[in-house]
Formats: structure tokens, sequence, C-alpha cells
């Protein structure tokens, strides 16, 4: 017999092991997520391929081999393969994840004691308190109205509305002379509140509608008991001075 006809024989059993292998498509997944790097050995044949990101692979193999995985991230797992893992569109095997074990930590000046030992750490005083507003008061975020800093607009919804002024009573200053002007006296009794909710005059036109009720007005000022027709003559005259003049409403 001839050597060439040796190596053929001795080639024909490889040959047909190789011929009845197919390409394994597979899959490593663990609950850590990451499996890329993985080894995939067979150990029939020596074939080796390594997982991919996702944990995927590809392997020739076939019933009855076996797979070996190793990677320093996952316990070492062999899987012998049967003819139902051939027939799924991927074989799916699920790695262990190997455990960190954490070095050794040693606690020195404890005595044990948690009194004394609560005395001897040291502590930071904070001198001032968080203030949420103050640290976020930068922070606008996008909303479906616009622009808008909530946590501002959440602070002032919970902050109690001061309420408006109610008009103090009517007392002519003591020092009151009959030649003193009208306009002087009730500005001098009334806040600014009772001008710009009773009367609806704003603030900078307060001064030209009292020189405005100037003329005829003094006669209620007399006695302290014409207060009600005063406040009647002023609610009268503040329509008219408003439809006078217009930039006031």
């Amino acid at each position: 017999m001839s050597k060439l006809t040796t190596w053929l024989l001795a080639l024909l059993p490889v040959a047909l092991m190789a011929q009845e292998r197919q390409q394994l498509k597979g899959k490593a997944i663990t609950d850590i997520g990451n499996v890329d790097g993985v080894g995939v050995t067979n150990a029939a044949t020596g074939a080796n391929a390594v997982t991919g990101s996702e944990g995927d692979f590809s392997i020739a193999a076939q019933k009855g081999d076996t797979l070996r995985f190793t990677s320093e991230q996952f316990r070492p797992l062999a899987v012998v393969l049967r003819q139902q893992d051939f027939a799924e569109a991927v074989f799916v095997v699920k790695l262990e994840p190997v455990a960190t074990m954490l070095e050794e930590v040693v606690v020195s000046s404890l005595t044990g004691n948690l009194a004394a030992d609560s005395k001897s750490i040291k502590t930071m005083q904070v001198n001032t308190l968080f203030d949420p507003v103050e640290i976020n008061k930068d922070v606008v975020v996008q909303t479906g109205i616009g622009g808008a800093n909530w946590i501002a607009g959440a602070v002032q919804l919970f902050k109690k509305k001061k309420q408006p002024k109610r008009a103090t009573a009517y007392k002519p200053p003591a020092d009151y002379v009959e030649k003193s002007q009208f306009s002087e006296v009730v500005r001098a009794a009334y806040p600014d509140s009772f001008f710009t909710e009773t009367l609806t005059i704003p603030v900078r036109f307060i001064g030209a509608f009292l020189n405005f009720c100037d003329g005829d007005a003094k006669q209620y000022l007399q006695i302290k008991q014409n207060e009600p027709q005063l406040l009647e003559y002023l609610k009268t005259k503040s329509a008219e001075f408003l439809k006078l003049n217009p930039d006031a409403r």
C-alpha cells in the first residue's frame, strides 16, 4: 500500500466528521448585561469562537459535542449539545457571573464602646441651613406654558398671600386748619390701597386725581360725620376722572 493511500485512509474519518458538523449559531446571556469576549471552545474538535458585543457566536458542532465557555467575569460552563439545540434558530446559554470578593477591611481606633467611639469621631458643623430656593434660583425648566422656574413658582405657591390693607377710618389731622388743601388732608387720611382698590386710581395718578377733586370738596372735611358723603363723592369723581383720563385706566 502506498504512502498516499495510507494518508487518505487516515484523513477519511476526519473528513466524514467535518461533513457531519454544521455551524451552530448561539447567544450567551447573563443577568449583568454585557457578555462580549467570552471564549467558546468545541472540546471535540478544538475549534474556537468568541462572543460579540451582544453575546452572539457561531461555531461548527454536532450532536454530542461539548462546548466550553470561559471568561474571567463568568463561571466556566460546559454544555453537551443535543439534537434539539440545532433545531432552534439560536442556541441560547446563560452564564453565571463570578462573585467579586472584596479585600478584608480593618477598622482601627475603635474600642467597641459606642459612647466613647462617638466622641472620638470628627464631625463638621454646618453654620448655614440648606436653602433649596437659593441653590435652584437659576434653574429654568421648559414646560408646556413656556420657560418657567418651577421651583421658585412652587415656593411662591405655598407662601401666604398678603391681605390687601383696608382703608383706615377717616381721621383728619389734629393740626387741620381751615386753609389746608383738600388733597393734603385726604392723602394723609387714606392709604394707597384705598385709591387703587376702592377707587381704581393708579398710584401715579393719585395726586392728579386729588387736585381734580380739590375745587368743591372741602365742605366734606368740616366734621367727621361727613365721611360717608366724602366717600360717595370720591367714588363719583373717580369715575369722572377715569373717563377724562384714559391713560389712568
